[in-house]
């Protein structure tokens, strides 16, 4: 099951985060939160919020291209939310709205950001330490199947089937091919 990153989505789900952080927070929290929104969404209803390839690293799960954009991006994101200071902050940097994100993912985002937010990073560590798609590991990163996620939701293999299917028609309706050409007349 693959899904296709959305920028746009990522940034303002980032953004709604950190401003309910009083517009900056540390970005192993910021990290953690926007894995766990794609880790609730996708068990909620079958589609994750951003999109992002899910990576299990030596520190818990992470939204791999989130994490990517953390390091520096002058598109949309870099518009929007800063690069790491010494004490590794990220910031707002201005309002990207939130055009791209339902009422439940808002809420969500929410919910997740007081749960979260307000953790020390060894708290943080030891809670995303819990998750059960986590395994310890010395170094390197694995791939977190969407399917895992949906078994460890619970799912039995007829729904993960079903949402296989659903996530490919997604992407035939976010990714259309190009219509043919058609002959002139």
């Amino acid at each position: 099951m693959r899904f296709s990153f959305d920028e746009r989505k990522a940034t303002q789900a980032a953004v709604h985060v950190l401003k309910r952080a009083g517009g900056s927070m540390n970005a192993y929290h910021l990290l953690k939160i926007i894995y766990y929104a794609n880790r609730v969404s996708l068990i909620d209803r079958g589609l994750p919020l951003t999109g992002d390839e899910l990576k299990d690293l030596p520190d818990g799960p992470a939204p791999q291209n989130t994490y990517d954009l953390l390091k520096g991006h002058a598109g949309y994101w870099g518009e929007h939310v800063s690069v790491r200071d010494g004490q590794h902050q990220v910031s707002v940097l201005k309002d990207a709205g939130d055009g791209a994100l339902s009422e439940y993912e808002t809420g969500m985002l929410d919910g997740l950001a007081d749960r979260f937010g307000r953790l020390t990073h060894d708290e943080m560590k030891a809670e995303a330490h819990r998750w059960p798609e986590h395994t310890e590991m010395g170094s390197g990163a694995r791939v977190i199947a969407p399917e895992d996620l949906l078994r460890i939701g619970s799912y039995t293999e007829e729904e993960i089937r079903q949402a296989q299917a659903s996530a490919e028609e997604f992407g035939r309706l976010d990714h259309p091919e190009p219509a043919a050409k058609r002959p002139a007349a």
